[in-house]
């Protein structure tokens, strides 16, 4: 999203209409689509199932770049253009320059993402687990809804869900100290 901001290139806008396209489709909407697009191309079996799990959670990303770049928007260009006249490269700029400037967005990101870390979903574990993948999609949430779900054990699916909450909560208050520990307000 850096590069969709700062840089002009011939198959920029191009680019950019796919990834607004990726946005409006959440992944689990199209999970049965992709399901047999990767099944179909070989790669809902074996060893492949890590490479077809990643291309299922990218499917939402087109929000998240239109977002950065949205972000990247924000900082002049003109303290980029007198970076450039001090002689600093492209790297430095976006070091010293862009990032501290959006610092607080980074900051607010992290938080709302690392939120999510204990919850990596159902849908896309339970569609691509078949019995030759299983060691790969035996996850915290397919192991409770085939705890709770399949086997009628209501109390211990729940106390694993608040387990996965309590872990939640912890991960948020150390994102939170992380935030205060640089210099930004946090969430509490």
């Amino acid at each position: 999203s850096y590069c969709m901001s700062r840089m002009r290139f011939k198959i920029r806008k191009t680019y950019m209409n796919i990834a607004m396209i990726l946005g409006l489709f959440p992944a689990f909407m199209s999970m049965v689509a992709v399901y047999y697009i990767l099944k179909a191309v070989g790669l809902s079996e074996g060893s492949m199932i890590r490479v077809a799990l990643i291309l299922v959670y990218s499917g939402g990303s087109g929000a998240g770049f239109l977002l950065a770049k949205g972000f990247f928007d924000t900082v002049p260009k003109a303290l980029d253009e007198a970076a450039y006249l001090d002689g600093a490269t492209k790297f430095q700029r976006l070091i010293y320059i862009t990032l501290p400037s959006i610092k607080s967005v980074i900051v607010t990101m992290l938080i709302l993402q690392i939120s999510k870390m204990m919850t990596i979903g159902l849908d896309a574990p339970l569609l691509l687990g078949n019995d030759k993948v299983m060691n790969v999609a035996k996850v915290i949430s397919t192991y409770t809804y085939r705890l709770g779900i399949e086997s009628a054990k209501y109390s211990e699916s729940t106390a694993i869900g608040l387990f996965q909450s309590v872990i939640n909560i912890i991960i948020l208050f150390a994102a939170d100290r992380f935030a205060k520990a640089i210099g930004e307000e946090g969430i509490i």
